[in-house]
């Protein structure tokens, strides 16, 4: 991961890690033990590569490439806001 940043909300309880190299992602991170956490499961991913994680474990928030309405080698089906419109 490139250049892995923390924050705590403490609204919710949660650690929160931003990330990214050409595009930014945050995911959720146990505050316990630093790994990475599956909202779906609760646990920590079976395998370490971001790219093999359930859809939702990483969620895009923003990118320096336009979007061009396909799909990406991250295989995110979140690539733009519900609604955008390619200028």
């Amino acid at each position: 991961m490139f250049d892995p940043h923390y924050c705590y909300d403490d609204a919710t309880g949660k650690l929160w890690m931003t990330w990214g190299g050409h595009s930014g992602f945050v995911t959720e991170v146990d505050a316990a033990t630093g790994l990475v956490v599956d909202p779906g499961t609760g646990k920590q991913p079976a395998s370490t590569e971001f790219n093999t994680h359930a859809s939702g474990v990483h969620t895009k928030i923003l990118t320096n490439e336009p979007w061009t309405g396909e799909a990406t080698m991250h295989a995110s089906a979140t690539e733009a806001p519900a609604g955008y419109v390619i200028p």
